[in-house]
């Protein structure tokens, strides 16, 4: 029998070698197309012409710009990770309900097939953090330990509504922001209805 214990899922090296190979797949586009929307570049339109674009106020389209760009970034390099993430699947949802979604699925009719794949990319990023090769350990002490958990309870409960037994499915979101200090903790519930019947 062997004694070695086996190296934790989280802490083995083709794991951590995957999740730079997702971070980078994921980063590049941003990168791209952030830049060309916040500075011009590469062939994009800048911040004022994507939001006439978009017929909106110039400050969206700087908005937009830096949440692609400075989201990329913070993928790409895994510092700031899920911070990051949050900001690319806010524009990726942006673009499929605004811009993709009417031409239907396919990329080549410019459907919202690549915007759909950054966002679940950027929510599985989300959901599995950067891995060992990042530059997260880098970050001075206060800030790599400022992380936020995000705690799924699912709970089914029954409920009394109107004098008729109705069954509610509940989710409840308990959402902790940890901080360095150990004394400040700020939990957030939520309780969202998932279906009555």
């Amino acid at each position: 029998m062997n004694a070695t214990p086996e190296m934790p899922p989280s802490e083995s090296p083709q794991l951590n070698f995957a999740l730079l190979v997702l971070r980078v797949a994921c980063a590049l586009p941003f990168l791209y197309h952030g830049s060309g929307i916040l500075f011009g570049v590469l062939g994009g339109p800048g911040p004022v012409t994507f939001a006439a674009f978009m017929h909106a106020p110039p400050a969206v389209g700087y908005l937009v710009g830096l949440a692609q760009f400075a989201g990329g970034l913070a993928i790409l390099t895994g510092a700031f990770l899920r911070i990051g993430a949050v900001c690319v699947m806010i524009v990726m949802l942006g673009a499929i309900f605004l811009v993709h979604l009417p031409h239907g699925f396919d990329i080549n009719h410019s459907g919202y097939e690549f915007a759909l794949t950054e966002l679940l990319l950027a929510f599985a990023l989300l959901l599995t953090g950067p891995g060992a090769y990042s530059l997260r350990s880098a970050l001075p002490a206060p800030l790599r330990n400022l992380w936020v958990r995000v705690h799924r309870d699912w709970r089914w409960t029954m409920a009394h509504a109107f004098g008729a037994r109705k069954r509610t499915a509940a989710f409840r979101c308990n959402l902790h922001i940890q901080s360095p200090s150990p004394s400040i903790s700020i939990p957030l519930s939520a309780a969202c209805c998932a279906g009555i019947y």
